[in-house]
């Protein structure tokens, strides 16, 4: 029974990893003509705390493309449609307002550069928080896939960088590592997938740990 016990442990400890893994990082998706969909589950532990007095924050995901294609600038025009929450120290999902985004076009703002995707919200949509707090930004975004500016990321799928959060009066979190993922997203199993996959995995494996022992018995 208790080597039963052990590995129905095991199984579901792999399994809760694993699906953690597929939550976290970015992935873009240009399956649908003329679209690209970007989706990101990122945690942070937050180096200052509300109220801010910009009225935007972004997500800064580093060096995800290699030229700067010319004069221009990120905005909310191209967008199609966007859904973000935010969460506290593991807290219910807060519903976030949208602050448009992409590759970085602006001038000079902190260290992000137009080789970096932002993705904002309107901070003053944020739910309370202090510097410690820990910090998870949950969100997608539909942009016309048009012109040097709303494209595809240039470094390969599966790339891992770094990401933080900031506008141009400073760094607001840690810097994070993060996977960047380009398309197609359906390649990328659902968490929701991997549970229904994984406790059938499980399952089996206790199976047929149970009939082993009754065999030898």
């Amino acid at each position: 029974m208790m080597r039963t016990i052990q590995l129905a442990v095991a199984c579901l400890t792999v399994l809760v990893a694993s699906a953690w893994q597929v939550q976290a990082g970015l992935i873009f998706d240009d399956s649908v003509s003329g679209q690209i969909t970007v989706t990101w589950d990122e945690t942070f532990q937050m180096t200052a705390g509300t109220p801010f007095s910009a009225n935007y924050l972004f997500l800064v995901v580093d060096d995800t493309y290699s030229t700067n294609d010319g004069p221009g600038f990120f905005g909310s025009s191209q967008v199609q449609s966007a859904s973000q929450t935010v969460s506290i120290n593991g807290g219910s999902a807060n519903p976030v307002g949208n602050w448009g985004g992409w590759q970085y076009r602006g001038g000079p703002e902190l260290t992000y550069t137009p080789l970096d995707s932002v993705f904002g919200l309107t901070t003053s949509s944020l739910p309370a928080f202090s510097a410690g707090d820990s910090l998870r930004w949950v969100g997608s975004m539909t942009v016309l896939d048009s012109g040097p500016v709303f494209r595809m990321p240039d470094i390969p799928s599966g790339t891992t960088t770094t990401a933080y959060l900031a506008n141009f009066q400073g760094q607001f979190s840690d810097t994070i590592s993060t996977t960047v993922t380009t398309s197609p997203v359906n390649a990328v199993p659902e968490p929701s997938s991997l549970a229904l996959f994984g406790i059938g995995a499980c399952v089996s494996v206790v199976g047929a740990a149970r009939r082993r022992r009754r065999e030898k018995q």
